[in-house]
């Protein structure tokens, strides 16, 4: 193990040190979702705006309980001022419709018998005040709808738009640019040349992405030659956030991210972590803008994406907590490991039992594919017994 390596508490520590100042936009309510709130929100007006019927039925007075009440006109959803309601009278009123002045109760039809337009009430044990949603039950004008830094849900959104409200301030997502480097990669659906790999990375990215609320702005895949690269970076770094780049991070005569280190407008914050798999990953700047230089294997590149990728980016976009959900469970096998480096284990989750998935190596996929969360096995421990307690992070999900 190259002892120079930092831990990945530290690289994750770095990472943080540098996320960038979260900044308000106003976004289309309906394109809010995921977002999280720049400032408090204002409730506009009382929510209902008015007191309104709760049910199908009849709007009485609640001193008429106990008589034979004529049922004068009738009130929908939608309808406008009515007409005040005439002691010792009903009026039928459907679910939303505005409660008329002078009605304190609704009736529900199933506890009522209509003769001849003449309500009668079987209804033991109605209650003054029954069935109505009074106007600013939900919220008054004034109050604080949504907290800032509330992340918004599909009932949120719904929330918002019961208010009347079509603007909202957020925390704008970075503008967030990918390169990826190979000049063995073939495009997905054109013939495999003898040599040749399918460029998987760039499109697993955009979905890693996505699982999490973000979207990649650009997309460039790039052979392994060093002007390319630096052109490519240079390119990514003017007009992204961030920028991720995948392979060319170790030391070999083709990584030519490592290679471009030594660039006047490259600030290298740390290269390689004691961890597996991941080993080479970088992290540093080009100009001002922070670049993450993943590693070429698939699983390599996910590992880190949802390491240090994700809670960057997340807590970068106004989020408190960005971090994935982490937790304990109980490792169904017992498992080994070298000293030094923090292992990440692709393993399958009953909710109690870490199972861990064979095909651990750095270049596959299909394991991670089957996999709902990820093992941390710590740097310093070698031997994990069955049934121990062993830290996962729980992967994202989209049902």
């Amino acid at each position: 193990i190259d002892w120079r390596m930092i831990s990945v508490h530290e690289a994750q520590e770095l990472v943080l040190q540098h996320i960038l100042p979260a900044q308000a936009v106003s976004l289309p309510v309906h394109d809010a979702l995921g977002y999280v709130l720049a400032q408090d929100l204002i409730a506009p007006a009382d929510a209902p705006a008015f007191n309104q019927s709760a049910m199908d039925g009849y709007a009485i007075r609640w001193e008429d309980r106990g008589k034979a009440l004529p049922i004068v006109g009738a009130v929908a959803a939608g309808d406008g001022a009515e007409q005040p309601l005439e002691p010792g009278t009903a009026r039928r009123i459907f679910t939303g419709g505005r409660i008329p002045e002078g009605a304190d109760t609704v009736v529900i039809q199933e506890h009522t018998t209509n003769k001849e337009n003449v309500l009668y009430i079987d209804s033991p044990l109605l209650q003054r005040g029954a069935n109505i949603r009074l106007k600013g039950s939900q919220i008054q004008a004034g109050a604080v709808a949504l907290q800032r830094g509330s992340i918004l849900t599909a009932a949120g959104i719904g929330f918002i738009a019961a208010m009347g409200m079509t603007e909202i301030a957020v925390f704008k997502h970075p503008r967030i640019g990918i390169i990826v480097t190979g000049s063995e990669l073939v495009t997905p659906g054109t013939p495999l040349t003898r040599g040749g790999t399918y460029e998987s990375n760039s499109v697993m990215l955009m979905a890693a992405l996505r699982e999490i609320g973000f979207t990649a702005s650009v997309v460039r895949r790039i052979a392994d030659e060093q002007a390319l690269t630096l052109a490519a970076m240079q390119e990514m770094a003017e007009s992204c956030d961030v920028v991720l780049l995948t392979g060319g991070v170790s030391v070999g005569d083709h990584d030519h991210v490592a290679g471009s280190k030594s660039h006047p407008d490259f600030t290298t914050i740390f290269h390689k972590v004691k961890q597996k798999p991941g080993k080479p990953f970088l992290f540093g700047k080009y100009g001002h803008t922070p670049l993450f230089g993943l590693p070429g294997n698939p699983a390599s590149v996910l590992t880190c994406f949802y390491v240090y990728v994700a809670p960057f980016l997340l807590q970068s976009s106004g989020y408190v907590s960005g971090n994935l959900a982490m937790g304990s469970l109980l490792l169904k096998d017992a498992v080994q490991k070298k000293a030094g480096l923090t292992v990440f284990l692709k393993a399958s989750s009953d909710g109690e039992y870490a199972d861990i998935l064979p095909q651990q190596e750095s270049y596959i996929l299909k394991s991670y594919a089957q996999a709902n969360c990820l093992a941390v096995l710590p740097e310093a421990t070698t031997a994990f017994a069955a049934e121990s307690e062993v830290a996962v992070i729980y992967l994202p999900k989209r049902h």
